[in-house]
């Protein structure tokens, strides 16, 4: 009996680690991203489940559609470089790329301006750090639970300082297309921390509370 429970123990705390490992996040040209499990890559496309859906369909998707994929040990394969995707776009139609001549965006296709955002919206997610607003929050609501929820108001409705946002350098960097999504995209990433911090600080009251009264009340 001891022999099974430890066998059982054993594949319980492996299991995190195995999903871990089989979970792969594809990222599209068009912007946005899916959490898979890959089945196969050909040279034509991708083969995959989705990751929340094991038992569902299989999907399949061309490889110039998919800009990268990062497996879940680490690795990423590029398959569709962003800059000469939309390099190849500009070459194909009348309107050119943004320069800092035409700086309102208005010589942007709809599919360059759609690859654009996702672009720094995956950029805001790998170079953006909002933890500060979690630990903020959370110290605040934990210590006076209405101005914690001031607090998490203020964080997630205003746009992080322009020093933090650590916006990567690219040709795309200084167009305002990227930029307002780069901003929008850090500002949602820091709303979410400074809520989840809120939360956290109140649940670490409540704990508290239940402990206190289970204390007096022995």
């Amino acid at each position: 009996m001891a022999k099974l429970s430890a066998i059982l123990l054993t594949l319980w705390l492996a299991f995190p680690t195995f999903a871990q490992v089989n979970k792969s996040i594809l990222y599209k040209i068009e912007g946005d991203s899916l959490e898979v499990i890959v089945l196969l890559i050909t040279e034509q496309e991708v083969k995959f489940k989705l990751f929340a859906e094991p038992q569902g369909p299989e999907y399949a998707l061309s490889k110039s559609r998919v800009h990268k994929i990062r497996f879940g040990n680490g690795r990423e394969e590029v398959y569709t470089d962003l800059n000469a995707y939309v390099q190849g776009l500009e070459v194909n139609s009348p309107l050119s790329l943004p320069t800092n001549n035409s700086p309102s965006g208005n010589t942007l296709t709809a599919e360059q301006k759609t690859i654009m955002e996702g672009q720094a919206y995956r950029d805001a997610t790998e170079n953006y750090d909002p933890r500060g607003a979690f630990w903020g929050n959370a110290a605040a609501s934990f210590l006076f639970p209405p101005a914690g929820l001031v607090s998490a108001i203020a964080t997630s409705s205003t746009t992080p300082n322009q020093l933090r946002l650590n916006i990567p350098k690219s040709e795309f960097s200084s167009h305002p297309v990227y930029l307002n999504a780069y901003q929008k995209a850090a500002r949602r990433l820091k709303g979410r921390q400074a809520w989840s911090g809120f939360g956290a600080g109140i649940a670490v009251n409540v704990v508290l509370y239940l402990l206190l009264v289970a204390t007096v009340s022995q």
